[in-house]
């Protein structure tokens, strides 16, 4: 978060060349000239230099797990460019490759409006990633063959990419070579949280967190007591034992959570830090400004709090760029409308001749109610002017039956394409879906949001 009030930009895009397409919303925050002071600062730090990361000018970092992305990744890629272009920070991207993650299938739409629905697609062999097994511990993979040729270009990327060690950097580098294809800019620097223990630099703040367990892990607990809203579980400190965040990762195993009790079964380079200290990491030695998307950008706070508390250290700044993009899949969005929405406007239009533009009987029906509750205030029967109410909704509707019906008929279909209007409004889908004529309007977006 750079400054006290960080304000929003909203940006609103269209594609010209269809007329019906759903607008793309982009969220950045703060404003702009908060970016750029804060890639207009430089601190010079060892950690930089054993890993690989220049150390002659700002860093702007971002990342995420090693999935293929949606289009609200893609913002915070997008974002990360343009800053970098417009300051000359340099990029990169840090991948959680400590994190278990879905890599065996993806989920695509098939159909087209009233007959949408979804199905999986197999992308590496099935049962190839054991259960809790993070990509960091298994090798690259040869992908299988798909029958959707949306998909063509990111299978021959990831076959491209098995000569790399892991799983993890097979489809980082995979997935993000096509995105900045597609989106005409150059990839980032790429590097992996496993990894960052190689560093000596970062490797003193494990040293120092295991010198007092248990007044670290305290401080991140209180840290994350102050902020439910991002639903992040503390750590475990029970009967001597420390829970710590960090994660064992051993080849072809499933992670092991750290305490004191096991930490000493581990070697240094089988260890990796769970996402708060691996973002703690990032922000007190190797960048001047964090991007996040809305989950970071909630979360994140925690790791302020904690390292300010544990450490006395003030992070460096978080930003945050996401959008969200929808595939035209032949809803219009003005019929995509929820079960609850077309039943309120049923059940009101029945009763609120206004709604159907009906405004001499809105008139009587006002004065007939104010009329029942003259009479009850008064202590009057009420009964005539109840029972001319009824006659003159009554007489209402059958004047407008055939726009009740519609409205009723649009309950049914709500009702009959639930499924459909999920799938509609889905932001998830992965990127490789969309045209370039699409993500091109999304980098305008994202780029034009950004001031």
């Amino acid at each position: 978060m750079i400054g006290e009030a960080p304000m929003s930009a909203v940006s609103r895009a269209a594609d010209e060349a269809e007329p019906a397409c759903r607008a793309i919303e982009v969220r950045i925050e703060p404003t702009w000239d908060q970016w750029a002071d804060a890639l207009s600062k430089h601190m010079s730090d060892s950690a930089r230099d054993e890993l690989g990361i220049p150390n002659d000018r700002p860093v702007l970092f971002s990342g995420h797990q090693p999935v293929i992305f949606h289009n609200g990744i893609l913002a915070k890629l997008i974002a990360q460019h343009e800053a970098a272009k417009r300051t000359g920070a340099h990029r990169v991207w840090i991948i959680a490759d400590q994190d278990h993650v879905e890599l065996e299938h993806l989920r695509v739409p098939t159909g087209h409006a009233g007959s949408l629905s979804s199905r999986t697609i197999q992308v590496l062999a099935s049962d190839s990633i054991p259960a809790g097994v993070p990509s960091a511990s298994l090798p690259a993979m040869p992908t299988e063959a798909v029958d959707d040729d949306r998909l063509e270009a990111i299978v021959e990327y990831l076959l491209g990419y098995t000569h790399e060690s892991t799983l993890a950097r097979q489809f980082a580098n995979a997935t993000i070579g096509l995105a900045c294809e597609r989106l005409d800019i150059e990839p980032p620097q790429i590097i992996y949280a496993s990894a960052l223990f190689t560093s000596d630099t970062l490797w003193a703040i494990v040293q120092r967190m295991l010198d007092d367990p248990r007044a670290c892990v305290e401080r991140y607990n209180e840290a994350v007591g102050g902020h439910p809203q991002a639903r992040v579980r503390p750590l475990m400190i029970e009967d001597g034992r420390v829970e710590l965040p960090m994660w064992g990762l051993r080849d072809g195993r499933a992670r092991v959570a750290i305490d004191t009790d096991n930490i000493d079964t581990f070697q240094r380079h089988e260890l990796a830090p769970r996402g708060l200290f691996m973002s703690l990491l990032v922000r007190a030695h190797l960048g001047e400004l964090f991007i996040h998307g809305t989950g970071g950008w909630a979360y994140d706070r925690i790791t302020q709090d904690w390292a300010k508390a544990w450490l006395g250290m003030e992070l460096s700044p978080m930003a945050l760029a996401t959008a969200t993009q929808h595939l035209e899949l032949g809803w219009d969005p003005d019929e995509a409308v929820g079960v609850n929405e077309a039943s309120w406007r049923l059940h009101h239009a029945r009763h609120t001749p206004g709604m159907l533009g009906d405004e001499s009987a809105q008139r009587q029906k006002d004065e007939l109610v104010s009329d029942i509750e003259q009479a009850k205030a008064s202590g009057t029967n009420p009964d005539a002017p109840y029972q001319q109410l009824q006659s003159l909704l009554e007489r209402y509707r059958g004047e407008h039956r055939q726009q009740l019906d519609a409205l009723r008929d649009r309950v049914d279909q709500a009702r009959a394409m639930q499924k459909q209007i999920a799938l509609a409004n889905d932001r998830t889908w992965p990127f490789v879906l969309f045209s370039e004529q699409q993500l091109g309007d999304l980098r305008r977006a994202v780029v034009g949001a950004m001031h």
